[in-house]
């Protein structure tokens, strides 16, 4: 979804999420902006990784949830239920 859809009825809608978005670890615009986030530390390095992805994924939840006490729930959920990505 890139613009989000407005719905007018209660009606339920489900929307299933495959795959997370990582960017191109390889990529030397990350790699630069790793290093310079991280200061060479490795575990940092990772976590910012992985919440740059998480960023996304939110994002994602945000185009198809308009309501914010749904998108609190869901990321509460996310978030007890996620150790590692």
């Amino acid at each position: 979804m890139s613009e989000g859809i407005n719905f007018s009825d209660n009606m339920c809608r489900l929307v299933v999420m495959v795959g997370l978005p990582f960017a191109n670890i390889k990529s030397p615009e990350l790699q630069n902006t790793l290093e310079y986030s991280a200061k060479g530390d490795a575990t940092k390095k990772q976590r910012i990784y992985e919440e740059m992805c998480m960023r996304g994924v939110n994002q994602s939840i945000g185009k198809f949830m308009p309501q914010a006490s749904m998108k609190a729930q869901l990321n509460q959920a996310q978030q007890v239920a996620q150790s590692d990505i």
